[in-house]
């Protein structure tokens, strides 16, 4: 069900104007999750211990990517030219 919600927060935030920027949450996130798996394994830690952080990181993607849906992107906008002004050709 998370996922789920993960995909629809990150589809709205790339119309909302983040475009590849809001993929990058959730590729983060997904690298974070297989790295700690992995040590906790790796160390012989407890079976639960990599769904407790994957449920954690999962709450953090989707507070991040609900961020990004209320703020909408703000794109620089160059200067425009004075009125007036002229340009040599």
């Amino acid at each position: 069900m998370l996922l789920v919600l993960e995909i629809i927060l990150t589809v709205i935030a790339w119309r909302r104007g983040w475009k590849w920027r809001a993929l990058l949450a959730p590729a983060i996130m997904l690298g974070v999750v297989f790295v700690a798996g992995f040590v906790s394994r790796a160390i012989g830690g407890p079976e639960q211990m990599p769904t407790v952080v994957e449920v954690l990181i999962d709450v953090a993607l989707i507070g991040t990517l609900i961020i990004m849906v209320i703020r909408p992107r703000q794109v620089a906008q160059p200067a425009a030219p004075s009125q007036g002004a002229e340009y040599p050709e």
